[in-house]
């Protein structure tokens, strides 16, 4: 990576920074770096981000390898196939996508040490080509998850689905925070239940006017994909 390459990564991470902090406290900031070399992590480290994102297991192992010691912290933002629990159980920190019973027993039964924290992913379309838990099942998921002592539950994700116009984006970011404060009032544990995933590079800033508290960026940090 050239000297002016490792200049744009600092300088968009800069203004992420205080794009960020305008409205009080900073949420945190996760650098998607799927597709992203270990270099272009490095320089992002260097600059200051901690938290980076993977979406594919077989692809986020040797640079989780490679990092380690690095302090950063990982976390699992794809949708988990069931051969890959093991892989993410036992090196990641964070799963934001947790969606069905077998995978959130799965990821207990793998987990040693520290619990994992999880998110849940939800689901406010509600049709077969969605991923996620709707809003009605999810009072019953919330408590398989608590009930599993590898896993820590610590809020929610949510990403809307594609095509929406502004106008529809801050309707579904304002459901979901709806749904996140309902839940943070029902679950055993709410000191835990601290995160609400949500906002990528094009959209975070109505994710955050909504109340988000965990943004996911890629793009705006590393510029456009090769």
């Amino acid at each position: 990576m050239s000297a002016s390459a490792i200049v744009t990564i600092a300088e968009r991470v800069q203004e992420l920074g205080s794009r960020l902090s305008t409205g009080g406290g900073a949420p945190r900031l996760i650098a998607v770096s799927k597709t992203r070399s270990l270099h272009e992590i490095k320089v992002a480290a260097t600059v200051g981000i901690r938290d980076f994102g993977e979406n594919y297991v077989q692809e986020a192992l040797p640079k989780i390898l490679a990092s380690k010691d690095m302090g950063l912290v990982w976390h699992f933002i794809g949708r988990i196939q069931r051969n890959k629990v093991r892989d993410i159980a036992q090196h990641f920190q964070w799963v934001h996508t947790l969606a069905r019973d077998k995978i959130a027993h799965g990821l207990n039964r793998f987990r040693t040490g520290d619990p994992l924290n999880v998110c849940i992913q939800l689901d406010l379309e509600s049709c077969a080509r969605r991923y996620g838990v709707p809003p009605h099942e999810l009072e019953a998921f919330v408590q398989l998850v608590e009930n599993l002592p590898g896993l820590r539950l610590r809020g929610l994700m949510f990403m809307p689905a594609p095509g929406k116009n502004d106008s529809e984006l801050r309707v579904a970011f304002s459901e979901a925070k709806t749904i996140f404060d309902a839940t943070k009032r029902q679950v055993a544990a709410p000191e835990f239940l601290d995160t609400l995933s949500m906002g990528m590079s094009g959209d975070f800033a109505m994710a955050l006017e909504a109340g988000s508290t965990c943004v996911r960026v890629g793009t705006a940090m590393f510029g456009q994909r090769s």
